[in-house]
C-alpha cells in the first residue's frame, strides 16, 4: 500500500500544541522584553482562534461519528461471520473504546473468543525477565521460541500466538486446524495471570481466528521508547505464523516514536499488520473492523487520521 497521503500530521494535534504555545507565551509577554498591550491583544486572538480551531474540529468529528452511525450496521453486516476474534489490550487502552469496538466486532457478525488485558508489566522493562521465563515455562506443545529474537516482546507474542490462534489449513482447505488444546491454553494464561501480566475471565477466552490489539494514545518518546518498541516486536511475532491481525489506537499512537507510528514505518511489517490510529470515533472502530475482514482476505492496510495512514478507512461495502 503506498504510505502517506501527503496531509499533516494530525491536524487536531497540530491545534493543540498552538493552543499551548500561544497561552504560554501569552502569560509569559508581561515579562519579555518588548511586552506590550498590543502584543498582548494579538496573542490572545491568535489563542481564541486556536481553541475556536478546536472546537469546530471537534464538532465536525462528532457530525462524522453521527453520519457513520446511520449506515455503519450495513457496512460491516455479516463482515466478520463465523470468524473468532479475540482482543488484547495495552494497560493504556481506554476501557470505553475496547467495549465500543468489541461491540462493533460483535455486530460483524464475529465469535467472540474473549478479551484479555495485558497490564503495565506486560509491556515495561521492571517485567521483562519474569514475563520471559514465565512464557518460556508453558509454551503449548510443538510451540517454538525464537533462538535470534530474546527480547521479551517476540517471546511473548509467540506463546500466545501459539495458545490463542487456530494452525493454518491445510492445503486445499479455507478451514484452519485447531492449534492449542485448552488444556495448553489455560496453563499458558494461567500463569500469565497468576503472575500478574494478564487479566481476562476465567473460561471465556476461546480459540480464535484472528486479533485486534487495542492500544491507548502515547506517542512515545525517542532513546526512551522500551515499551511502544516491545509492543511492535509482540504484535509482529502474534502475525508471523500469517494471522490476521489489526492494531487499533488512538491518534497519538501514529506518532513516529508511537506504537502504530513504529509499525507504519517498518515496510516489511506494515504489509504484514494493519493499523487504524482513531479507534475512539465511531468511524476509527468500523474502519478496524473493516480492515480485519481486509487483512482474513489478504490485504492490509493503515487507516485513521494521521498523515501516515493510507486512507481515512477501506471501502464498505456498497447495499
Amino acid at each position: 500500500m503506498k504510505k502517506g497521503r501527503g496531509s499533516t500530521l494530525f491536524s487536531g494535534l497540530t491545534v493543540g500544541v498552538a493552543v499551548g504555545i500561544v497561552a504560554g507565551t501569552f502569560v509569559l509577554a508581561p515579562n519579555l522584553p518588548g511586552g506590550s498591550t498590543q502584543q498582548v491583544e494579538v496573542l490572545t486572538k491568535e489563542r481564541d482562534r486556536a481553541r475556536e480551531d478546536v472546537d469546530i474540529a471537534l464538532a465536525q468529528a462528532t457530525s462524522a461519528d453521527s453520519i457513520v452511525s446511520s449506515f455503519a450496521g450495513s457496512a460491516i453486516h455479516d463482515a466478520l461471520k463465523d470468524l473468532s476474534v479475540v482482543v488484547l489490550h495495552s494497560a493504556d487502552a481506554d476501557a470505553k473504546d475496547v467495549d465500543d469496538l468489541r461491540e462493533m466486532v460483535k455486530s460483524a457478525g464475529a465469535k467472540d473468543a474473549g478479551v484479555i488485558a495485558l497490564k503495565r508489566n506486560f509491556f515495561h522493562q521492571d517485567g521483562a525477565d519474569s514475563l520471559k521465563n514465565t512464557v518460556a515455562l508453558t509454551l503449548p506443545a510443538g510451540a517454538q521460541l525464537s533462538e535470534h529474537k530474546l527480547d521479551p516482546g517476540t517471546h511473548a507474542g509467540e506463546a500466545l500466538q501459539a495458545a490463542l490462534l487456530k494452525k493454518e489449513s491445510q492445503e486445499g482447505s479455507e478451514e484452519r486446524k485447531p492449534g492449542a488444546s485448552p488444556e495448553d491454553r489455560a496453563i499458558v494464561l494461567g500463569a500469565l495471570k497468576e503472575a500478574g501480566f494478564v487479566d481476562y475471565t476465567d473460561g471465556s477466552v476461546t480459540e480464535a481466528d484472528a486479533v485486534i490489539m487495542v492500544v491507548g494514545d502515547e506517542h512515545g518518546t525517542k532513546g526512551h521508547n522500551f515499551v511502544p518498541t516491545t509492543q511492535v516486536a509482540f504484535v509482529e511475532a502474534l502475525a508471523s505464523k500469517g494471522d490476521p491481525v489489526v492494531v487499533a489506537g488512538r491518534v497519538r499512537t501514529a506518532a513516529e516514536t508511537g506504537v502504530i507510528g513504529l509499525i507504519r514505518g517498518d515496510e516489511t511489517l506494515r504489509e504484514k499488520v494493519s493499523t487504524v490510529d482513531s479507534v475512539n470515533r465511531m468511524w476509527g472502530q468500523m474502519a478496524t473492523v473493516l480492515a480485519l475482514k481486509e487483512k482474513v482476505d489478504g490485504g492490509s492496510g493503515a487507516y485513521g487520521a494521521a498523515a501516515s495512514a493510507d486512507a481515512a478507512s477501506p471501502a464498505p461495502k456498497v447495499g
